[in-house]
């Protein structure tokens, strides 16, 4: 969704994802005014029925392009260092907003923010009511054989062909990426419009260039896409490894769906509408979303997604064009799709219950022998062990006090065992969990690595805010830690990235032993991670 925001005499548009918080759009305010973190942001809305700006005191009550004023508490001309968020504090079960109360298997939207896309799409000026090519920013051969009238639908003229359909889309660009079928209609006139010669011969006058806008669109956003990649790719100088992205996989298995093709009878214009309806869909309140309808989205969309991905496309640009994929429910339609799998999710509990346990019995003999030799070089991998075993004990010892807490034991000492398995490996953890105290900003726990891991704000025995983080964006919202190892580990096929090198045997390990992927495709395997394996079982 888009604000008009009016902070005394500046005004700028503001974007914000479904469903909206005071605290996000305080955050996204903040960065794109550049303003204090110690300001004290009030925000008003304007109201049709009394014409005036009213106190905002429910967010549920904005509507897309609404115009909000903030109030701020002092004076923020100067400009400021990057803005800290707070994070919001756990609340109790009692206190928990509505969208922390429903099942686990339901997510926040992820948070778009201006600063966080390249070229944003809502940045663009808005198409204009007639479509007009400028002769302008023409090559100087074009506006020759243009003036002298030469068919440009001629065989032998498709060098020309091609530099006029360049120019034309370029200028759709500055627009939209994705003009829609009126829109490519209004291109395909305005060059009968201007030029009466290019009519088509045959069929309607717009027809063939109909089909010639569509192809070069495509080709073009292709171009864009890697265009991207090449950024990410050369931007080492930059002090920031964002900047450089997750490094994707090169191999493309055949056991995995990684280049399907386009369903039958869908098409660019069809998948614009597509991604219109989800996007129509996701801007509702979680829980009145029909889910059946995002699933077929989901699935008929699936090739397009691989496409832009395949083609060096970035994270933001799945985001922003298909934000159903950015549920738990998605991740896993998704991972399903391209794994050609089913049941996914009670495998993967299951053999984490099996496999974590075990793990959690070596991690136990390792810490006595650490305890038992007392040398100085292993005193912090024994800290760290000792560290989840007691807050492993402390969780169980507070389940105790529930009637039947047997099956929330066994839970912790899963998730114990899964959190021993990057010492076990002589790995370190913070590419694939990272602990965060309670006070922890947004800021904070995106700062990590760029590729994914799980954030956890608080214990990660008994938090219920965890996050997936991938290029330092928060991804999804996660309340059990299980479900946040799954979808971490499906992450790196989804968008097919390398796992890092600080944690490839952990997340090795998970893949062939707990999700049950078969990892043929790296060849051998370290010693360590075989050793493992043989022991867990």
């Amino acid at each position: 969704m888009k604000f008009l925001v009016i902070i005394g005499d500046s005004t700028k548009p503001v974007i914000c994802e479904d469903p909206i918080t005071f605290q996000e759009l305080a955050m996204v305010t903040r960065q794109r005014f550049s303003l204090k973190n110690t300001d004290e942001v009030k925000f008003k809305y304007w109201d049709e029925e009394w014409e005036a700006f009213v106190d905002l005191e429910d967010c549920s009550l904005l509507q897309d392009r609404s115009k909000l004023q903030v109030i701020l508490s002092q004076d923020t001309a100067q400009q400021t260092a990057p803005p800290h968020v707070a994070a919001e504090p756990r609340p109790s079960a009692s206190e928990a907003p509505a969208e922390l109360l429903l099942s686990k298997h339901t997510y926040v939207p992820p948070l778009l923010t201006p600063e966080s896309t390249p070229v944003p799409l809502t940045s663009k000026p808005d198409w204009p009511d007639i479509f007009s090519i400028s002769v302008a920013c023409l090559p100087n051969q074009l506006k020759v054989a243009l003036e002298q009238k030469v068919d440009l639908g001629k065989p032998n003229q498709r060098s020309l062909r091609g530099l006029f359909l360049s120019a034309v889309v370029d200028q759709a660009l500055m627009y939209t990426n994705y003009p829609d079928k009126l829109q490519r209609l209004q291109m395909a006139k305005a060059i009968i419009r201007q030029w009466p010669h290019l009519k088509s011969k045959w069929g309607a006058p717009t027809d063939g260039w109909m089909a010639c806008i569509i192809d070069k669109l495509k080709n073009r956003r292709r171009g864009m896409h890697l265009c991207n990649t090449l950024r990410r790719k050369t931007a080492s100088d930059t002090s920031s490894p964002a900047a450089q992205g997750a490094k994707r996989r090169k191999e493309m298995p055949s056991h995995l769906n990684l280049e399907p093709n386009v369903l039958a009878g869908e098409d660019e214009t069809s998948r614009e509408r597509m991604v219109a309806e989800m996007r129509k869909e996701m801007r509702k309140v979680e829980g009145q979303r029909d889910e059946n309808k995002l699933k077929s989205l989901l699935e008929r969309t699936f090739a397009f997604r691989r496409e832009i991905l395949n083609t060096g496309g970035t994270l933001i640009q799945i985001m922003e064009e298909y934000p159903a994929l950015f549920t738990q429910e998605g991740f896993i339609q998704e991972y399903e799709e391209l794994t050609n799998s089913s049941s996914t999710m009670r495998e993967f509990y299951r053999n984490t219950f099996q496999k974590c346990t075990r793990i959690l019995e070596l991690g136990r003999a390792k810490l006595e022998k650490l305890y038992r030799t007392n040398t100085q070089s292993n005193a912090l991998k024994k800290e760290k062990l000792a560290k989840i075993i007691n807050n492993m004990n402390t969780a169980i010892e507070e389940e105790r006090t529930f009637e039947d807490p047997s099956k929330k034991v066994a839970y912790h000492q899963a998730v114990a065992g899964a959190m021993m398995l990057p010492l076990l490996l002589g790995e370190e953890s913070l590419s694939f969990v990272q602990e965060y105290p309670e006070s922890a900003s947004l800021e904070d726990v995106t700062s990590g690595p760029v590729t994914p891991y799980v954030a956890a704000v608080g214990p990660v025995q008994t938090t219920s805010l965890l996050y997936l983080i991938i290029e330092n964006k928060k991804v999804l919202s996660v309340y059990e830690f299980i479900d946040a190892i799954a979808l971490s580990i499906m992450s790196f096929y989804i968008f097919w990235l390398q796992y890092p090198k600080t944690s490839y045997c952990t997340y090795k390990y998970i893949q062939m032993e707990i999700l049950k992927r078969p990892g043929v495709e790296d060849g051998h395997l370290p010693t360590k991670l075989l050793t493992l394996m043989k022991n867990s079982q």
